[in-house]
């Protein structure tokens, strides 16, 4: 059933313009009705089909002025603004939601390399088209995110730590077992099973659901962090 959600989901990505989504949307939601005849599974797939259209709206031109980092690379950060998020290229030490002034901006101009992986159009896919070199730190955070990466970042296991918690991933780890989230899913049944002793299956599912939308918000909302939720989320209401 989710199956089948989640590639309704994808075609409405791939289909790009709100007008073709909304058609396909109806369609696909009267076959839902027909297939599995659950208002849930209607209600899910609706939420799924508007979410869509936010992610293919068109992004509105950057432009100079005050942004927050909100993602920390590899090499390089992302920072937002209300209106748009641009690529940061910077050697300064910067934080989750830093302040900076934005002095310059350029497009983001790659080629395509022989293993068909294109950075433009990578960024292109989450809305960041815009990139700059030329910025001032206005205000360092002093969130509690902040600190948490800031303490991080600072232990002799950074590189495994930072892979886990933040996706930040090294040539010198290996990335699968953290893409796949094997830390983060171990630890929530062990704790699930210790719980379940003495709780109810579905109160400790919902504790926990909490406690994984808490850390993301704490440290990130990585690939695998994301699909565990939706795959708990899921779970609760099927």
């Amino acid at each position: 059933m989710m199956l089948i959600v989640s590639l309704g989901f994808l075609a409405c990505i791939i289909l790009k313009d709100p007008l073709c989504i909304f058609c396909f949307s109806f369609c696909f939601l009267l076959y839902l009705n027909e297939r599995f005849h659950s208002k849930r599974i209607l209600i899910v797939f609706t939420i799924l089909s508007v979410f869509s259209i936010v992610l293919v709206k068109p992004c509105k031109e950057a432009e100079k002025g005050i942004y927050t980092i909100s993602e920390i690379k590899q090499s390089y950060y992302v920072a937002k603004n209300q209106r748009t998020r641009v690529l940061v290229q910077s050697d300064l030490d910067l934080n989750f939601k830093d302040q900076i002034q934005v002095d310059s901006l350029e497009p983001i101009h790659t080629d395509d390399n022989f293993t068909l992986f294109s950075f433009t159009k990578y960024n292109a896919s989450k809305n960041v088209f815009y990139k700059t070199k030329s910025i001032r730190i206005l205000k360092k955070s002093n969130s509690l995110k902040s600190k948490l990466y800031a303490y991080i970042a600072c232990q002799k296991k950074s590189k495994v730590l930072l892979s886990l918690y933040y996706g930040i991933h090294e040539d010198t780890i290996d990335e699968i077992y953290t893409m796949l989230g094997y830390g983060y899913i171990s630890a929530y049944f062990i704790v699930f099973n210790l719980l379940k002793r003495k709780y109810e299956d579905k109160k400790i599912r919902i504790s926990l659901l909490v406690l994984s939308i808490l850390f993301g918000s704490f440290f990130v909302f990585t690939l695998s962090l994301t699909r565990f939720i939706l795959y708990q989320i899921s779970y609760l209401f099927f």
